[in-house]
């Protein structure tokens, strides 16, 4: 039975806790009911909630998630009294505490609330997760200061429009206090909320979170100084939710004067004050020890025109402050003294007045003392005459209003700077000194007269002036000065009076005694040239110290603001005779036994004389001593001196120069014993020095001695530089002459042995690096000793064909050898088979190798019986000149047991013109036309190029006679050119002349006749001659006699040069039917005649 029971309690007990665990879900949130308040609480809680998200989530406030779930958790519970909700949330933060992302883990609500307790409730715990969300720093959400439930409290309020904690911000006076004195949930916090509630008038709810967790320090000053505004706008009180609310005033009841008191103010407080006035007027507010802010003017006069003022004082930093606070009622109408000036010796006053009404200058008419005057920006000036010494009372009066002001115009006072009386010999001189002081409140200008009395006529001072204007500026004083020197030695006084429009009154007495001056004793310091000089005055019994600088001057027995008198002094000067044995000598300084005698070199005074000396010498102190005028003392000691050059100058105090001439030593070097190893080269020096002195050199002192050395410079040095101070020497590190010897070629993939050769007369125990084309292969010891060569052979394996460049050295010497290490298979020489005379031979050699290296090939050369050889590098080019005349020339190519030959010809280009029938004096005779040129080489083998005439192919010359002709022709790339000159004549004319000439003895007229019409190009003349010739010769050869007859006539008048034979013979030519008719007849005619006389 028991054990059925309890089933059945455990079976209720989980029905129940199964009902609770049901949430009741929303569009954002899921209620748990913990509490047993009903689905009807979880109904009401889900809706506020709600409503709260839609409000801060639409005004544009970002809210922090859930930690899980697409809802927040919410849970109702029971709470204790008070509590009305809580938000769990967690963040992560870095390390620098800025955090980094935030959520919110559950809500809590009490199950109590109800109205507008839930509503508002619901607000402020969802404003707490929209803080969340705005987060920025870990230790400002850790110390939870009140701005964090004072913002939460107070958005709440303002959106919901229900105010509880806001209005306990002012029955609390929470106004007075800091609220940084707040936080963890304090209750104080929550109340706070009322300046939240204003600061949301301003601001958005998502920009006001912003700047209030901003902050990376608790201390938050946007918010500090946004409340310090908010403090002084709730002067007059604050509207919250519908009721005002005011801050406690204290009442300041002022009808005039003054109201004061000490401020004590918490940081980030205010005090609130009501000021009572009996009427509108001027009010300053004044506060001094503090910078305090105010919603009215501080410091600074102002018109105020009702007669209940409201004053807020705001501290606005973080620390507590006293400051006093003072309030006055002034009146409208204010009268101040800016300035003025009392003309003692006139009686007339004169005043500045800066005259203000309801705090603004007054301009217009002003009556002051009953005389309208001008005020121009609040200024008035004003005089008044028959004036004294005195207080005055000034009445001003404007807009019904008077004020009366007291000036007062006090009498200097004057006090005596100079101590009377005056002790004066007669080359005495100075000045009489007063202070003058004014007390009252404006300048005094006044005048003083300076009355010295007189004896006998005579003034026993001489003033520089006998009056003197003065200025005083108000509570100031006045220095006044008057030169004087002395006048009558007679005994005396000056008075001083002050001269004003009263009279004059004496204000000072100075009286003069006589005394004379004498010296008693003089001292002289040297260096320096300061003489001191002690002065005696008997009727004083007094002694006075004087000074001066050099050897003569005036001692002045000054007292008080003048001297007693002067006295002139003279000294005989010092002299100084220097002496030097020079002890030990460095190559710049010199140790000297130095004796200096000093002596007064003149007459002594009558009154003694002492004289101290310090005898420095190039600015070091030798000694010093001190003589009376007429002794002689010697300072002696051991001095360093600077030495130049063997030439050592000694400035005794500045004044005397010394030259000590110093003898340099004999220095010798021998060096012995030279040894180069990798890091240094060292030597034995033996160095002798010989002189009149101890030298200090090398850092030994020699005394015509000879002391041992080893010297050393690191690795890299070619020689050591001795410097023993009086001269330099240079010994040069013996040469090391190091050479490297190679084939120049070796086949792979044989050994190439390296002969290395070391050479010196100094001693070597140093390492040799060998390298192939910089890479370290191997190292060679080298020890040698004495002065016979070091040789070594080395066996290198290269590891692959290519051109080696074998190194080998250290810092002390260097040498290298190229070496080509292939795989040969041939070599070829390249040459153009045939060149112009004056083309250089291009010749190619190629080399077949593996790698393919430019190998050294020697090259033999012959060309027209000369031979010679060149090394040319593989797959490079020679150039071989031209000879002067056609040739060959034969080159062999040499690589290893490799050969190669090739053959180059050379030949000349000759042009000329072609069809040329004859000659004169050398020079081509060409008939008239087109006229074409040819090439041809030496052995007249005509040459495939084309040959232009004065640039073409055809060139037809415009005259007759000379002509000069420009022939070029381009073959195997080369341009050839020459210029030619001709006679060009008509052909056929040209051919009968000269057939005509060869019938002629030689040097007829005709061939003189022909030469010139070649040259010149005129053939008329000769024209007559050719002319009969064609035809007689015509005649002759059809064996026409006439034709013979005609020659022969032709010939002779060529022969002769008769134009009329050859015009004869052309004639006979020509009626030769004629002639014969005629002689016919005649033959005809003489038949006859025998034939008659036959008969007879």
């Amino acid at each position: 039975m028991r054990r059925a029971l309890l089933l059945v309690l455990l079976a209720a007990l989980l029905v129940s806790v199964a009902a609770a665990a049901q949430p009741y879900t929303t569009a954002h949130f899921e209620l748990y009911d913990l509490a047993g308040a009903g689905q009807s609480y979880l109904q009401s809680l889900g809706s506020e909630l709600e409503s709260a998200y839609s409000a801060l989530a639409g005004g544009g406030v970002r809210l922090a998630p859930p930690c899980s779930g697409p809802r927040y958790t919410v849970y109702v519970k029971s709470m204790s009294a008070g509590e009305g909700g809580y938000v769990s949330w967690q963040y992560s933060y870095d390390s620098s505490g800025r955090i980094t992302s935030s959520c919110v883990r559950f809500i809590n609500f009490s199950s109590k609330l109800s109205g507008s307790t839930l509503k508002k409730t619901v607000y402020h715990e969802m404003v707490h997760v929209a803080q969340a969300a705005y987060f920025s720093y870990h230790g400002v959400v850790q110390a939870y200061p009140w701005y964090v439930e004072a913002s939460a409290e107070g958005v709440a309020g303002r959106l919901t429009g229900v105010c509880t904690w806001e209005n306990n911000f002012y029955s609390a006076s929470l106004f007075s206090r800091n609220p940084y004195g707040y936080s963890d949930g304090d209750a104080e916090a929550y109340s706070y909320s009322a300046f939240f509630n204003w600061l949301l008038a301003s601001y958005s709810v998502s920009d006001a979170l912003s700047r209030t967790l901003s902050s990376s320090t608790v201390q938050n000053g946007w918010l500090n100084e946004a409340y310090t505004s908010y403090l002084l706008s709730i002067a007059k009180g604050q509207v919250l939710c519908g009721k005002t609310c005011t801050p406690t005033r204290q009442s300041i009841y002022l009808s005039s004067g003054d109201w004061s008191t000490v401020v004590s103010l918490d940081g980030l407080s205010a005090v609130y004050y009501a000021v009572q006035l009996t009427s509108s007027g001027i009010v300053e507010i004044r506060v001094e020890g503090a910078s305090l802010r105010s919603n009215l003017k501080l410091n600074e006069p102002f018109e105020v025109q009702n007669t209940t003022l409201f004053l807020a004082l705001v501290n606005p930093s973080a620390n507590s402050i006293s400051a006093r606070l003072t309030v006055s009622a002034l009146p409208m109408l204010s009268v101040e003294l800016s300035g003025g000036v009392y003309d003692a010796v006139k009686g007339v006053l004169s005043v500045d007045l800066r005259v203000t009404y309801a705090l603004k200058p007054v301009s217009g008419s002003v009556r002051v003392n009953g005389t309208e005057y001008q005020a121009a920006d609040g200024l008035v000036s004003a005089s008044f005459s028959g004036v004294g010494w005195g207080s005055y009372s000034l009445v001003v009066e404007y807009g019904g209003y008077s004020r009366t002001v007291r000036v007062n115009v006090a009498q200097p006072s004057f006090s005596a700077v100079t101590r009377s009386p005056l002790y004066l010999s007669p080359s005495g001189y100075g000045s009489l000194v007063l202070q003058a002081s004014n007390s009252g409140e404006v300048s005094i200008s006044a005048e003083l007269l300076f009355e010295p009395q007189a004896v006998d006529g005579a003034e026993i001072l001489k003033l520089a002036s006998s009056s003197v204007a003065l200025t005083i500026p108000p509570s100031a004083s006045q220095r006044v000065e008057v030169p004087f020197t002395a006048g009558k030695l007679a005994e005396g006084e000056v008075l001083v009076k002050l001269r004003s429009a009263s009279g004059e009154a004496v204000v000072a007495k100075f009286r003069v005694v006589p005394v004379e001056l004498l010296v008693s004793e003089a001292a002289h310091t040297f260096p320096g040239g300061l003489t001191r000089v002690k002065l005696f005055v008997p009727q004083l019994n007094a002694f006075f110290e004087a000074s001066f600088t050099g050897l003569s001057g005036d001692a002045v027995a000054r007292y008080d603001t003048y001297a007693i008198g002067r006295v002139p002094v003279q000294l005989p000067p010092l002299s100084a005779t220097v002496s030097a044995e020079p002890k030990l000598v460095a190559p710049s300084w010199a140790l000297l036994r130095l004796s200096v005698a000093l002596r007064a070199a003149g007459a002594c005074p009558a009154y003694p004389v002492t004289y101290s000396a310090s005898v420095i010498v190039n600015a070091t102190a030798l000694g010093s001593a001190s003589f009376k005028c007429g002794e002689q003392v010697k300072v002696e000691g051991d001095f360093n001196a600077t030495q130049t050059s063997m030439r050592a100058t000694l400035v005794v105090s500045n004044q005397w120069v010394a030259e000590v001439s110093l003898t340099p030593p004999r220095i010798l070097l021998e060096p012995s014993g030279w040894l180069i190893t990798d890091q240094e080269v060292t030597v034995n020096v033996s160095v002798s020095v010989r002189g009149p002195y101890a030298y200090y050199i090398l850092g030994r002192v020699f005394e015509n001695s000879t002391e041992h050395f080893t010297f050393s410079a690191e690795a890299g040095s070619r020689g050591l530089e001795v410097d023993a101070g009086f001269s330099r020497q240079f010994l040069q590190v013996p040469a090391v002459k190091l050479s490297v010897e190679a084939p120049d070629v070796v086949l792979a993939p044989g050994a190439l042995t390296v002969k290395v050769v070391v050479e010196s007369e100094a001693a070597i125990a140093a390492n040799l690096t060998v390298k192939l084309n910089g890479s370290v292969v191997a190292s060679l010891s080298v020890r040698k000793n004495g002065t016979h060569a070091y040789t070594s052979a080395l066996q290198l394996q290269p590891p692959a064909p290519v051109l080696y460049r074998v190194e080998v050295g250290s810092w002390f010497a260097n040498s290298s050898a190229l070496v080509y290490y292939v795989e040969a298979a041939g070599v070829r020489v390249e040459a153009p088979v045939f060149l112009l005379v004056g083309m250089p031979a291009n010749v190619t050699v190629e080399v077949y190798a593996k790698p393919p290296l430019p190998l050294p090939v020697s090259v033999n050369v012959e060309v027209g019986g000369k031979r010679w050889a060149v090394i040319l590098r593989g797959n490079s080019s020679l150039l071989v000149e031209s000879p002067a005349s056609p040739s060959v020339a034969v080159l062999e190519a040499r690589l290893l047991n490799h050969t190669s030959k090739a053959r180059v010809s050379w030949d000349l280009l000759n042009l000329n013109v072609e069809g040329a029938i004859g000659s004169q004096d050398g020079v081509p005779i060409l008939p008239s036309g087109p006229l074409r040129g040819s090439a041809a080489f030496s052995n007249g083998t005509r040459a495939a190029a084309k040959v232009l005439v004065n640039g073409v192919e055809a060139y037809t010359p415009p005259v007759l006679g000379r002509v000069e002709l420009n022939l070029t022709a381009t073959y195997l790339g080369v341009r050839n050119s020459t210029v030619i000159t001709v006679y060009v004549v008509p052909e056929g004319e040209y051919l009968t002349a000269a057939d005509l000439v060869k019938r002629l003895r030689e040097g007829s007229v005709f061939e003189r006749l022909l030469r010139e019409a070649v040259r010149t190009g005129g053939w008329s003349e000769v024209a007559v001659y050719t002319a009969a010739y064609t035809a007689a010769k015509a005649r002759a050869d059809s064996l026409d006699p006439l034709g013979y007859v005609a020659l022969a006539i032709l010939e002779k008048g060529a022969s002769e040069g008769n134009p009329a034979l050859a015009g004869f013979a052309e004639s006979l030519v020509k009626h030769g039917l004629v002639v014969y008719a005629t002689l016919l007849v005649v033959c005809a005619a003489v038949v006859l005649v025998k034939v008659r006389k036959r008969r007879a």
